[in-house]
């Protein structure tokens, strides 16, 4: 039974990777892409967290990001959102099996989804949906939230701060951090 059920999966993963390529070539949404190894390091050192924090990841990808700042905050809440069925689905059974209690992954649109509750949103989106989404911030988020975004800079606002993430190495980023003024 187990072979056969791994079987199954093995068959509808592709398939799935297929539909996620069609709609970004379609829509020319960010496509479901995975921060990078390197970077949740930095991350995870800089970003300041505590119990009282709502940490969300617009477009989670595998949900690494989340899992691995769950590990190290454990009294913080993180959420998750990804539209992507091949992102989503993996992430529930990761966070399912890892025992992940503070993560919670969801399978929406985060330019539709109500993201009132967060302290920090991370982002590693492209330009053209980073400012589709930046009306919706301005008018559902509270002043002291903090944005991350990795390598793609708001277009109409300005970062409070630029961080080189691993810069020095062949393959570094960069992160915007913004918090929104009235």
């Amino acid at each position: 039974m187990f072979i056969l059920i791994t079987q199954i999966i093995l068959m509808i993963f592709p398939v799935l990777i297929l539909v996620s390529l069609f709609h970004f070539l379609l829509t020319g949404n960010t496509p479901s892409i995975n921060t990078p190894t390197s970077s949740i390091k930095y991350l995870s050192e800089i970003i300041p967290l505590d119990k009282d924090s709502v940490f969300y990841d617009l477009g989670c990808g595998n949900s690494k990001l989340l899992r691995s700042l769950s590990k190290k905050f454990k009294n913080t809440r993180f959420i998750g959102i990804d539209n992507s069925l091949i992102s989503y689905i993996f992430s529930k059974i990761a966070v399912l099996f890892g025992n992940y209690k503070n993560i919670e992954i969801k399978y929406e649109n985060f330019l539709t989804s109500d993201l009132s509750s967060a302290t920090h949103i991370y982002l590693w989106i492209y330009v053209k949906d980073i400012n589709l989404l930046l009306e919706k911030l301005k008018k559902e988020l509270k002043k002291s939230v903090l944005i991350y975004s990795l390598d793609f800079p708001f277009e109409k606002l300005s970062p409070i701060e630029i961080i080189n993430l691993g810069k020095e190495k062949k393959f570094g980023h960069t992160l915007y951090v913004y918090r929104l003024t009235p």
